[in-house]
């Protein structure tokens, strides 16, 4: 198996693309963003704002959505805003015989998750369900590289969206919503803490090292098996 390019896999990763926060709206029924807001939340507003003229009847299903207007009706959901990564070159270097602490393999990203959510007559009730995200990221300023701004960058991750809420809401103490992504080997997680005590849940299945979908896990048990793994890749020709 060849290592990847952290980078590249994450754009690839971003761009396959829980409780609802008090949004306004405007008449036509999308969000109403304010100045005010966080500039996160005000960049994932303005993201929402753009679907109508990103989502077309040829991308809505890859983008989540039944249909063109189910895109009227999004709600924005609270966001996952402690992203971080594992470097699979870092991976390669744990021992969990003399490493008790896994948090320094925690890169944080200056990403947010923003969970889209709508509701469909043929769900029960009509109730909200999580249909797609938003990528909210901190990038540079083309012209002054010295200043950075907020901005949306990508949409969709429907199915790790649908996964990351389901798990946040069904799990108490996984309700911080950490995320944990090792892109060199496709993994992505829920944690609850960042701590050495971190907790894990798949979001995938890995049935060769006993890794069940919704099943919590220790990170250190996970960065154990995995770190076998990392050190057989081939760093010198990434795939």
């Amino acid at each position: 198996m060849q290592l990847r390019r952290h980078g590249l896999q994450l754009l690839v990763l971003l761009m396959t693309l829980t409780a609802t926060e008090p949004w306004g709206a405007a008449q036509d029924g999308s969000p109403t963003c304010n100045p005010k807001q966080s500039e996160q939340d005000y960049a994932a507003c303005i993201g929402v704002r753009s679907l109508p003229d990103l989502v077309t009847n040829e991308n809505a299903a890859m983008l989540g959505f039944k249909d063109l207007s189910e895109v009227s009706r999004v709600t924005i959901g609270v966001p996952f805003k402690n992203v971080y990564l594992v470097d699979v070159l870092d991976l390669r270097g744990f021992d969990p015989a003399t490493d008790d602490n896994v948090v320094p393999l925690l890169k944080p990203m200056k990403i947010n998750i923003y969970p889209l959510l709508t509701g469909r007559q043929d769900d029960e009730n009509g109730k909200l369900k999580t249909r797609s995200a938003l990528v909210v990221s901190l990038r540079k300023d083309k012209v002054d590289e010295t200043k950075s701004t907020w901005k949306p960058t990508n949409w969709g991750l429907v199915l790790l969206a649908q996964a990351m809420t389901e798990y946040r809401e069904s799990f108490k103490p996984f309700a911080s919503g950490v995320i944990v992504w090792i892109p060199g080997l496709n993994l992505h997680f829920l944690g609850d803490q960042v701590t050495d005590n971190l907790k894990l849940i798949p979001l995938a299945n890995r049935k060769t090292y006993g890794l069940t979908k919704g099943v919590p896990i220790s990170a250190k048990i996970v960065f154990a098996l995995y770190a076998r793994e990392a050190k057989s890749l081939d760093v010198d020709q990434p795939g």
